[in-house]
């Protein structure tokens, strides 16, 4: 792999013959991409023209050269590398790309801030620390691993790569972005619903790495309900409510962690006799207790109901709020810490400041680099 500088070209009054560029890696750079280009491969085709700098950067002449690429046509080859090798040197004081080609490879970034692509095939990023000193941003533009030691990595824009491969790591071998990188596609109210999971089954505010791993599961094609069945035999869920836990405790809990109160009479036996007759799951009553107090109230509804309704709404919307703001935002993933926040919320206006305060201050903690955590935050879903 090499890594040459780069930035935003432009190209309409520059040209450059191979043999008097500046840069050697610049034209290692425009070899490489001409090789691929002659690969047919596509996605580095696209890269070029559809890069938000780079792309647009480009004359039209230039874009029809690359399009003739794609067909097999390499007239135009050697005026377009020696662009290329232009628009490096033009830039070479800025950010450097890091260009795997076709194959599966493994890449190395360097302390410079990075454009890293990997192409086609399964592709690994080796990085030098250990992953408690990253933070990885997600957002619907792509990914951005961040190297939060003074000396580290810097940060880097991920295309194509699957996995990151930490000095050490929080999972045994590399951390797979194709597992926990997808939840950038969901709506928001879909990220929402993988969240009142967490608090229906465990009270606490989701782990980020937990969240994402369910959320690009979603994103992927699992439903809601299966992973309110999965969600039943997480050690965490066995941990909460061990086998003797009888329907009526479990139904009880799940009101108050969802709704903050004990449920009404005529409901608990509702829900508790389906439970007991096996009519319904338990992973079944707490996607309806979610969606209950999500539901508008049917026009014959009584005031003290529609009263209820209404307060159960913002109850769980806040708790929501708060789990988003300690994973979603801050990127967090201390258990520990998520339920410590959620436990200072009780209804109160007041509580939930002080748990966003609990969260602010665990979040100074875990950004330090040498003894803090990992950190996915996600960007462009949700808002703060």
């Amino acid at each position: 792999t090499t890594s040459a500088s780069m930035a935003i070209p432009s190209f309409a009054q520059q040209t450059m013959q191979s043999t008097t560029s500046s840069s050697g890696s610049a034209r290692v750079l425009a070899d490489q991409f001409l090789e691929r280009a002659q690969q047919a491969d596509p996605e580095i085709i696209a890269f070029i023209l559809n890069h938000p700098d780079l792309g647009p950067a480009l004359p039209q002449e230039t874009r029809d050269l690359l399009t003739a690429w794609a067909s097999g046509d390499f007239s135009g080859v050697q005026d377009l590398t020696d662009q290329l090798v232009t628009a490096v040197d033009e830039f070479e004081t800025t950010n450097s790309l890091v260009l795997g080609d076709a194959t599966d490879n493994v890449l190395q970034t360097t302390a410079a801030d990075d454009l890293v692509v990997g192409g086609q095939g399964s592709d690994n990023l080796t990085l030098s620390g250990n992953q408690s000193s990253y933070s990885l941003t997600i957002s619907p533009d792509g990914l951005m691993i961040s190297d939060r030691r003074e000396n580290g990595d810097g940060t880097d824009q991920l295309d194509g790569i699957e996995f990151l491969d930490f000095a050490t790591g929080l999972f045994e071998g590399p951390f797979d972005l194709t597992k926990f990188a997808g939840p950038a596609s969901l709506a928001e109210t879909d990220l929402q619903s993988v969240i009142e999971l967490y608090i229906a089954y465990f009270n606490r505010a989701p782990d980020a790495v937990g969240v994402f791993f369910w959320a690009t599961a979603f994103a992927t094609g699992t439903s809601l309900d299966q992973m309110a069945a999965l969600f039943v035999d997480q050690a965490e869920t066995r941990a909460a409510y061990p086998e003797d836990t009888t329907n009526l405790a479990f139904a009880v809990i799940v009101y108050d962690n969802v709704l903050g109160r004990v449920p009404d009479a005529v409901g608990l036996n509702f829900w508790v006799g389906l439970l007991d007759r096996g009519e319904i799951q338990r992973d079944t009553f707490i996607l309806e207790v979610l969606r209950g107090a999500k539901a508008d109230p049917a026009d014959t509804a009584s005031e003290a109901f529609i009263s209820q309704q209404l307060a159960d709404r913002e109850y769980l919307t806040t708790k929501t709020d708060i789990g988003a703001y300690f994973a979603i935002h801050k990127g967090m993933s201390d258990t520990a810490n998520a339920s410590t926040a959620m436990a200072l919320f009780d209804g109160s206006a007041d509580s939930a400041l002080s748990a966003v305060s609990a969260i602010d201050a665990f979040y100074i903690d875990a950004l330090n680099p040498d003894n803090g955590e990992f950190l996915m935050p996600l960007i462009g879903v949700l808002e703060d």
